[in-house]
């Protein structure tokens, strides 16, 4: 009888103790859940504030690139080159040719970065705003020029320029999923 007693007390026992360990888990599961939507909520506000900052420069550089493009003048990049003798210098002068060109590469630059190591969300800028396609397009043989020849005589960095780059194919990326060519037919249909 006392082994009937004991073995049926060491089954409760053990069956309250994989329940315990169960619970045990269950709660650490959700104690870590909370933690890792609070960290998210965090990691959000942090990159909100930086998205701010990014926004409020937004509006000055569109309007640096609608000036930029409609302006008639064209940067000669060889005449550029041959003044400045490395493309390091001519991204980095002060020549009045250059003011829009490099305040605009340089914002770009830095957005590309913070998209690129997540400080801000691409998702959030995408939909407030546009890549300058028709600057970057004005641009492109005077980007070149400077990343061909950064350190002079055809001695290019390899690199130049390569956050606006990263920027500029999220952008096609994503105007190219399907989508967002779903989303567009949606909308047009439902006119």
């Amino acid at each position: 009888m006392k082994n009937i007693v004991w073995n049926t007390w060491v089954r409760r026992t053990k069956d309250i103790s994989v329940i315990i360990t169960c619970l045990s888990i269950i709660i650490g599961l959700i104690v870590t859940i909370s933690n890792m939507q609070s960290s998210w909520r965090q990691t959000r506000l942090a990159g909100l504030a930086q998205a701010k900052e990014i926004f409020s420069l937004e509006e000055e550089i569109q309007k640096e690139v609608s000036a930029f493009v409609n302006s008639t003048s064209n940067t000669n990049a060889k005449s550029l080159l041959k003044k400045y003798k490395t493309g390091r210098e001519i991204y980095y002068s002060n020549d009045p040719s250059l003011t829009r060109f490099n305040k605009i590469t340089h914002h770009y630059e830095k957005v590309g970065a913070l998209v690129k190591t997540g400080y801000l969300d691409f998702d959030l800028y995408y939909e407030v705003f546009a890549f300058p396609d028709e600057f970057w397009d004005k641009t492109k043989n005077l980007r070149e020029t400077i990343k061909l020849n950064w350190y002079g005589d055809n001695r290019q960095l390899k690199d130049f320029m390569s956050n606006s780059i990263y920027l500029q194919d999220r952008f096609k990326q994503r105007r190219n999923s399907i989508f967002t060519k779903i989303i567009t037919v949606l909308k047009r249909t439902s006119r």
